[in-house]
């Protein structure tokens, strides 16, 4: 009991509560289409909902630790960390995103272990803020001999910027480092770029699953907003030919 009390108070929150509430009423309420819409809102709003939706965008779930134990003996030249994204914590106080964070940590426990150079990826995509590379050196104590890129605006120019720094470096093995729904593009995208993909590491590590993943709440409804962001993205870059359709199989 003491659990679920618990998870109520600190995995629901009180936004978590108006939209249970929303839900039931909308369940309850008279008219078809309204309860559809509150049985979708249900559904939608499970945490487990999302990542059944992000499987397809998945390349690779291993973690840094998994994919160390998996390359045992291979050749990697060096290890590639995506950014994504900062903030501006006030005044001008510029921040990576937990996001870059976490990936950027994932790709220097990988490095360093290999003791191999890494690249961090990253340029201005707000015009408001600063390049995500270079925030990420300013915030982060990263290793010595790391190389800052700090002009790519999309997964394509990481790739494409990442290759041109590899060409100068004599380097044509990667591992590229992301989070897990976005890894197959990054995977497809740096492949199309003619980089040599050893492994991709989930640097944000894998959800805790539990029977309360089967229960509504906002960070389940939240995550949707990612989940279509990088379909929107994988789409566009197979229609544009950034990726080559035959690639995704």
């Amino acid at each position: 009991m003491t659990d679920v009390l618990e998870f109520l108070a600190t995995g629901i929150g009180p936004a978590g509560f108006i939209l249970i509430l929303s839900i039931v009423a909308l369940i309850t309420a008279h008219g078809r289409w309204r309860r559809l819409i509150g049985v979708l809102l249900l559904i939608a709003s499970m945490p487990i909902s999302t990542y059944l939706a992000g499987i397809p965008l998945v390349a690779s779930d291993r973690n840094a630790e998994r994919v160390l134990e998996d390359i045992k003996g291979q050749r990697v030249d060096v290890v590639v960390a995506l950014g994504a994204g900062v903030f501006d914590a006030g005044n001008g106080d510029l921040w990576p995103s937990s996001k870059s964070l976490n990936r950027t940590n994932a790709a220097m426990r990988v490095a360093t272990s290999l003791d191999i150079p890494m690249i961090v990826t990253g340029g201005v995509v707000n015009p408001d803020l600063g390049s995500e590379a270079e925030i990420l050196a300013a915030r982060v104590e990263l290793p010595v001999g790391t190389v800052i890129e700090n002009k790519a605006r999309s997964t394509e120019e990481n790739a494409l910027f990442s290759r041109e720094i590899m060409l100068d470096r004599g380097m044509t093995r990667a591992i590229v480092v992301t989070s897990e729904i976005h890894t197959r593009r990054a995977l497809l995208t740096f492949e199309s770029a003619g980089v040599d993909v050893a492994a991709v590491v989930n640097g944000l590590g894998r959800p805790d699953w539990s029977a309360w993943s089967f229960f509504p709440t906002t960070r389940g409804l939240y995550s949707w907003g990612s989940i279509m962001y990088e379909y929107a993205g994988l789409g566009y870059y197979l229609a544009t030919g950034k990726i080559a359709f035959s690639r995704l199989f």
